[in-house]
């Protein structure tokens, strides 16, 4: 099945979907592969089935799930609430009578936790050896928060209607591409946070900071948390991505910006610290880009910025689609020689789950400071004030 653009689909625990509210029209899906059918969604429901998947294929179903969905689509989710049937099951008679009784507190929370089970007795006509009666993974409020915005949802709203029961309901606010989309710096990556905490340490409190490209602004806020009294610009091509900082990371010393890598606009001289992580690699000409941040800092100040190492992990365009390159530590000195910084030092971390940054750069990600140096540069995308 392959079809497309349409509005609302709707999956029951039994993994068959309904689309565009015809309860008559049903298929059988696997929800994880979900956006190979299906883009461009207004709104995708999951009844009752996230329980029925293990751990894996639950998270794997809501990134499918929002990248089938249209920005401002919404997804809403009913499942058992683990929390309330754990304290049913620390509260029931375990006795042969409660066993029986499909309304005691032992069997409810039995099932729960298991399944109804109905097809798993080996010494009946029924039996089904596929278990999809049974249970394969469980939820409470918190796990469900985790979940959906590690998969890039916004707008988060749990609750209960039912004891029992959750609701949850959030919406998609922006394409994530290879953007870190989480409502709160807990569900960020590390080694992306290990970036802009090495940053911090060597950054002075009440400077004027540049973080270029800063995506969802998780990065921005941990500066101005971080750097005590310093005021941070923060700049992004995505007006999505800079609502999304806006709401979920905001903080009275950082201003959110439009502003393109390409055609960069910043002021001349205004900012004792540049960070640009994990951009170059995007960008066909780096030069314009390293260029125009050279210009934008005051005498002496401070650039930080990051890419993959060629040498560690070689650039793959079906692996990495929204790469132009990766660079070597040479190929990235010889950009920053030639942008007028000097006093370069190089940094590595080894890949995203050994994130401590280290000098060398026998690791997948190459980080890299410098100082504006004093030859001048003219280019005619900076602003002079």
């Amino acid at each position: 099945m392959n079809e497309k653009n349409l509005h609302v689909v709707v999956i029951e625990e039994d993994f068959t979907l309904a689309v565009g509210g015809k309860e008559n029209f049903k298929h059988k899906v696997i929800p994880w592969e979900i956006h190979s059918h299906f883009n461009e969604l207004e709104k995708v429901e999951l009844r009752g089935c996230l329980e029925k998947m293990t751990s894996m294929e639950s998270d794997l179903c809501l990134f499918q799930v929002h990248n089938s969905l249209k920005i401002g689509g919404s997804i809403e989710i009913t499942t058992l609430d683990t929390d309330y049937f754990a304290s049913l099951w620390l509260k029931a008679k375990w006795d042969g009578d409660s066993l029986k009784d499909h309304t005691s507190a032992a069997q409810r929370s039995f099932a729960a936790f298991n399944g109804q089970q109905e097809t798993g007795n080996p010494l009946k006509e029924n039996y089904d050896n596929s278990y999809s009666c049974i249970n394969k993974s469980s939820y409470n409020e918190q796990r469900l928060e985790l979940l959906l915005g590690r998969s890039g949802f916004s707008q988060i709203r749990i609750y209960s209607e039912e004891p029992g029961y959750l609701r949850a309901e959030a919406k998609k606010m922006m394409v994530a591409g290879e953007r870190q989309v989480a409502p709160n710096l807990s569900l960020i990556r590390k080694d992306h946070l290990a970036r802009y905490k090495f940053a911090a340490e060597k950054i002075n409190s009440r400077e004027k900071i540049l973080d270029f490209a800063c995506g969802t602004g998780y990065g921005s806020f941990l500066l101005a948390k971080s750097c005590n009294g310093s005021e941070v610009t923060a700049c992004d091509i995505s007006v999505e991505a800079l609502d999304y900082a806006r709401t979920n990371y905001f903080n009275q010393n950082v201003k959110y910006l439009q502003n393109d890598c390409n055609k960069p606009t910043i002021c001349f001289e205004s900012y004792d610290s540049a960070i640009s992580f994990e951009t170059i690699e995007h960008l066909e000409n780096p030069k314009v880009f390293l260029n125009s941040l050279f210009q934008s800092l005051c005498s002496g100040g401070k650039i930080f910025i990051s890419c993959p190492n060629q040498d560690v992990e070689p650039f793959d365009k079906s692996k990495y689609p929204f790469h132009f390159k990766h660079y070597t530590q040479s190929q990235m000195q010889k950009l920053l020689l030639e942008a007028g910084f000097e006093n370069i030092s190089f940094y590595t971390q080894k890949d995203s789950l050994n994130c401590e940054i280290k000098q060398g750069a026998d690791g997948k990600y190459i980080i890299a400071t410098a100082n504006k140096g004093r030859r001048a540069k003219t280019i005619p995308s900076i602003h002079k004030n």
